[in-house]
């Protein structure tokens, strides 16, 4: 699932959707989005492999 995912998200130039700073919160040992990031795909990414 974890390679899908890698494979989909490195084909696509992302761009934050607001521009406002990140609030983080913690969640146990670790630091995440207090309200998640949403995120937009602006274009395709091509690579010559």
């Amino acid at each position: 699932m974890k390679l899908i995912l890698v494979t989909v998200l490195s084909r696509w130039q992302r761009a934050l959707a607001d521009s406002k700073p990140v609030q983080l919160v913690r969640q146990g040992l670790l630091l995440a989005p207090a309200d998640g990031v949403q995120m937009l795909a602006t274009e395709i990414v091509i690579s010559n492999q």
